[in-house]
């Protein structure tokens, strides 16, 4: 009975209920433990409990190995998306919403560390490459680590 076991000790699943499936793209779609277990009516043990289990970490990684390929994709528009909201005529919450979603996205997805940098010393910097000529800005954005 022991090979069953978890190193936790908690039993391993032998198949995925519905149930469990909802959970499942419930925590995908970035809900918390405590909202899931409310929702479904249930402990954050139990949530934690499945969430954790082999069965289930082979759905996750996978749709997150998926996701990390979208994300990649939608670089590109991403930071089209970024140039576009720190045009002088949008707003600044406008501008740093652009900037700290795609920052967002870029670490929970990719796995980037995060730095030592906020949100705002990301616009600094980026304000520091804008250049304005008779009316017109460009910025210029490179995606890459440093020394690449």
């Amino acid at each position: 009975m022991l090979g069953d076991r978890r190193p936790t000790g908690a039993m391993k699943l032998k198949h995925l209920t519905n149930r469990h499936l909802r959970i499942i793209g419930m925590h995908l779609e970035g809900h918390s433990g405590e909202f899931i277990a409310q929702q479904m009516s249930c402990t954050i043990s139990t949530v934690s409990r499945i969430l954790n289990d082999p069965l289930a970490q082979t759905i996750i990684k996978r749709v997150f190995e998926d996701r990390k390929g979208e994300v990649h994709a939608l670089g590109a528009k991403a930071l089209e998306a970024v140039r576009d909201g720190l045009a002088p005529e949008q707003s600044l919450h406008t501008r740093l919403r652009a900037v700290d979603k795609y920052a967002k996205i870029r670490t929970v997805m990719i796995g980037e560390e995060k730095g030592d940098e906020s949100a705002e010393d990301v616009i600094a910097r980026m304000l520091g490459r804008m250049t304005v000529v008779n009316g017109d800005v460009n910025i210029q954005v490179n995606e890459g680590k440093k020394g690449e």
